[in-house]
Formats: C-alpha cells, structure tokens, sequence
C-alpha cells in the first residue's frame, strides 16, 4: 500500500462575495497491479479445481467481476488518471480491434498503446477492463 496526500480545491459563487476552500484527502493506493490482482485470482481458482477448466473459467469470471467492477483504478502510463471499471470483456484481448480513432479507423488497444505511450503490449489472451 501506498498513502497519497494531496488537496482537493472547489470555489463557490454567492451573492455578495467569492469562497475558496481547500481540503486535504489523502488516498490508499494497491502498488499491485489490476494485471497481477487477475493472475492471482485465476491461480487460486485453478489451485481449488485443477482438472475442471470450465468450472475454473466460469469461476474466475465471477470472481473478477465481483473483485474489480465498479473499483477505482489508476493507470500507470500517460497522465495517470483514474478509471472506474465498469465491466470486463473475457471474449476480447488487447489485439482485438476495440475501438476507433477520432478519424474513424478501427484500432486495437495494443496498437494504440504502442503509437501512443510506445508500450508494446502482447496478445495473451488477457481480459478487456471497461472503464
């Protein structure tokens, strides 16, 4: 775990006269990765079920679901902003068409990934975060 400070600023009109007030808040971060949290799901299921693959896959889609949607996470690259996940796409992987540019061609998230932050990221047949 690691503990960020910072502060949270909001100004607020009224009709005579402006206010600005300022907090601190400080947030609990995982220094595990989402990545890490679903291998680590995955091996603790098939741990339990070793020779049922069909029971391992549906129940590790429960359990990952249950673990990460409508969680908050922080992407590691770029401005690190924070997502709330939303679903997860088990049918899908990063090298999967997914999504268009804003000049309509259709892209991976792999291939975008690579134009835009340079990280190359492979086709393990990893689950989609919807964020």
């Amino acid at each position: 775990m690691q503990i960020w400070s910072g502060f949270k600023a909001s100004a607020y009109k009224y009709q005579s006269s402006c206010a600005l007030i300022i907090d601190n808040c400080t947030r609990f971060m995982s220094t595990q990765t989402v990545l890490g949290r679903i291998h680590e799901t995955y091996d603790s299921i098939e741990n339990q079920y070793p020779d049922q693959p069909q029971t391992v896959a549906r129940l590790f889609q429960e359990a990952a679901r249950h673990e990460l949607v409508n969680s908050s996470v922080i992407a590691n690259y770029g401005t690190k902003k924070t997502y709330i996940v939303k679903d997860i796409v088990f049918e899908k992987n990063p090298c999967s068409t997914f999504f268009t540019t804003a000049d309509g061609k259709p892209i991976s998230v792999a291939k975008y990934f690579l134009n835009q932050y340079k990280m190359k990221i492979t086709d393990k047949a990893q689950p989609m975060l919807i964020a």
